[in-house]
């Protein structure tokens, strides 16, 4: 049999995929929130720190996350 490749963005059939991918996203998005704590606390800390490369790189990288964890969790689900 020969595998068909329907690309990234193809809903998760499989139940142990589907399983996988529903982890995956929820890790993302805890990631996410993680990530958003540590800048809070970074920003607020006397530390020695840019504070516009904190922010600008931990909101992106925060964005990121939780996007891609949404997209995720949505192909993890097939439609009804």
């Amino acid at each position: 049999m020969e595998a068909v490749n329907k690309g990234v963005f193809s809903r998760v059939t499989d139940k142990n995929d589907r399983w996988f991918a529903e982890k995956l996203g929820d890790f993302l998005l805890d990631m996410a929130k993680l990530v958003f704590g540590g800048v809070i606390l970074a920003g607020i800390m006397e530390s020695d720190v840019n504070l516009d490369w904190l922010f600008g790189i931990g909101g992106v990288i925060t964005i990121w996350m939780i996007i891609t964890g949404f997209i995720v969790l949505r192909l993890s689900h097939p439609k009804k």
